[in-house]
């Protein structure tokens, strides 16, 4: 054999024992199987090299002992060396295991091998120095080609991603109807639905999403995650539309930002801010236009915060009720003229006297059941005390100032005219403004309920968490759908609406329960994180596992018995600790049953005039007044 075959063939036929043993240990085909290819691929071998290579017919019966006693030498040098692959990885999990984890340069390497394992079949080596060189060709083979080391039994789960499918877009966009980005008149925008693209690199697809003009909806995300400059958004395209809104603005900035944009629209813009002398003056008792209106006024400014003092604050409502009928008689009541009637007075006794004796019957008959209850001055002073601790933000003269008159009314959002009032209560002023801005918004919230003769206006509630409990906020959002006035809520976290309810999760449940649209953005605190991740729900996932153990029914270690089993395994959509990992303008959705991941694209970055552009700060209020 030496004399017939060159050496160099000699190491480069014994390379192939790696790849013929990775063929005969498929093991999901039993031992004789793979064996029976063994002797089936060496005799087709034979026959090609006869076939193939004319030169050797005149010898190959001549050679032809010397050619099966190699072979023989072969076959006993592969079944001695059969360890040594299987310990440095070889028999990890079979062939598909191993094309699995093997780079493209070993793929080649295989197949090219491969193609001319018939040729390099026949020529064993027949000596010790080819036994030698058997052995440093497993090794070398080994060493290029092996795969990763198998581990064994493994669990494989699905990485559907069921906030992010085609179906969802698709399903999304047919449930709330027109996606065109920019036409305001298919709802109002709520971001884009992401669609990932499974097994690609492709960028996942994009598809605008909007709500209907009937629902209220719940925005989550703690500073900086991108909730302010997704509402500015909003506000630019429902500014296309020419309809009229009312945004909170606390920071500010959302005047400054739209206001030469909406200007351009051909909006009528307003701002009231109360600490800073700025924008326009609003006088809110001018705008009651009921004793109804007035009552519920009253409500606000003296909220009942505690079941024990219900008999302080009703009659508190009461006082205040009193003396503002009192002053409509004669003439136009505002807040700082109540401050100064009460100033007028020496003592409570003095003001039951004058209003028992106004011209207002109604203010009469108030001040005359407040004598009856209070049949003692101890009782009549705590509530006289508990009237004046409500309107104590009266004590601060920008703020009286700021109410003493109107330079607009609330019946211009009705016109179908284009306006935008703007609420900016400076979170630098909080604790001084929050009794106001909590009865401004229940105030705007009436009015707009009690006239619904007019087209639609949107109200934007900018970090409405910072104001205290809105009095009968859940109840008004469960009973607007149909008064044209689509309402966003936006929340820094789950802990700022516990206010709205007594019991653990109570608040959250009520304010969540009472909107459609739901929208989560990273969220920083574990007990929100794991709040929403219960909302959003569950899924069945499938999980494949496989287990590997030595067959007993042979005698070699080549060869082991593999289970396979299909679970399946309960866990939540989306995990708590995913919703913090969120990227920068991404969230996750809610709206009517349905869930997915979308992007909040903030306003800057779908709007190229708006790129690296700050306004300054002399345009985010209004002109000195």
């Amino acid at each position: 054999m030496g004399n017939i075959i060159p050496p160099w063939m000699v190491v480069l036929g014994v390379m192939l024992g790696p790849s013929l043993l990775i063929i005969i240990g498929y093991r999901r085909r039993p031992f004789r199987w793979r064996l029976s290819l063994l002797v089936a691929t060496v005799v087709a071998g034979l026959w090609a090299a006869a076939l193939i290579f004319p030169r050797w017919n005149n010898d190959v019966k001549t050679h032809l002992p010397d050619l099966l006693d190699g072979l023989v030498l072969w076959l006993i040098g592969c079944v001695f060396l059969a360890p040594i692959p299987l310990l440095v990885g070889w028999w990890g999990s079979g062939f598909r295991w191993h094309w699995k984890t093997l780079s493209i340069k070993q793929r080649i390497w295989l197949v090219a091998i491969s193609l001319i394992i018939f040729w390099f079949l026949i020529l064993p080596p027949a000596s010790y120095e080819g036994l030698i060189t058997l052995v440093v060709a497993l090794g070398i083979m080994t060493f290029m080609i092996s795969p990763k080391k198998d581990k064994g039994d493994y669990a494989k789960k699905d990485e559907i991603d069921y906030l992010a499918g085609r179906h969802h877009l698709e399903e999304i966009q047919e449930t709330m109807g027109n996606s065109k980005q920019g036409e305001a008149t298919s709802g109002i925008w709520c971001g884009r639905a992401l669609t990932v693209v499974q097994d690609t690199d492709d960028e996942p697809l994009r598809g605008d999403i909007h709500v209907s003009m009937d629902d209220r909806a719940v925005v989550i995300g703690p500073p900086g995650t991108g909730k302010t400059a997704f509402l500015i958004e909003q506000l630019l395209r429902w500014g296309e539309s020419g309809r009229s809104f009312v945004c909170l603005d606390i920071k500010p900035e959302i005047y400054g930002i739209t206001q030469t944009f909406l200007e351009k629209q051909g909006y009528a813009l307003f701002t009231y801010n109360p600490t800073t002398r700025t924008g326009q003056k609003y006088n809110m008792l001018a705008d009651l236009d009921s004793p109804e209106s007035v009552g519920e006024l009253a409500s606000a400014l003296i909220p009942s915060e505690d079941p024990r003092d219900t008999v302080f604050t009703e009659s508190a409502r009461d006082f205040l009720d009193a003396i503002i009928s009192h002053l409509a008689a004669g003439g136009t009541p505002s807040l700082p003229l109540v401050r100064a009637l009460v100033a007028d007075c020496h003592d409570h006794h003095e003001l039951m006297d004058l209003l028992l004796s106004s011209p207002d019957p109604d203010a009469r008959e108030i001040a005359s059941g407040l004598m009856l209850i209070a049949k003692n001055d101890r009782l009549l002073g705590s509530i006289f005390a508990t009237f004046r601790a409500n309107l104590r933000f009266l004590r601060y003269p920008a703020i009286r100032e700021s109410l003493e008159s109107s330079d607009f009314s609330l019946s211009e959002l009705t016109t179908g005219k284009s306006v935008g009032l703007f609420l900016q209560f400076e979170e630098a002023q909080r604790e001084t403004t929050a009794r106001l801005l909590s009865v401004m918004i229940v105030h705007i919230m009436r009015y707009l309920i009690t006239h619904t003769d007019r087209p639609p206006v949107l109200c934007l509630w900018d970090e409405i968490g910072n104001a205290p409990a809105i009095p009968g906020l859940v109840e008004k959002l469960n009973t607007i759908r149909s008064r044209k006035m689509p309402t966003w809520l936006y929340w820094q976290s789950l802990e700022q609406m516990q206010r709205y309810g007594e019991k653990a999760d109570e608040g959250a449940n009520k304010i969540l329960g009472a909107c459609d649209f739901q929208a989560t953005f990273r969220l920083n605190d574990n007990a929100s994180a794991e709040w929403m991740s219960r909302r959003i729900g569950v899924v069945d996932r499938v999980v494949e596992k496989k287990s590997v153990s030595k067959d007993p029914t042979t005698w070699t270690n080549l060869t082991n018995l593999e289970s396979y089993s299909t679970d399946l395994v309960q866990e939540p959509i989306i995990f708590p600790h995913e919703l913090g990992r969120l990227k920068q303008n991404e969230f996750v959705c809610m709206y009517r049953g349905k869930a997915w991941k979308g992007e909040a694209t903030p306003y800057f970055q779908l709007r190229p005039e708006y790129q690296n552009r700050q306004p300054a700060v002399n345009e985010l209020r209004g002109g000195l007044y």
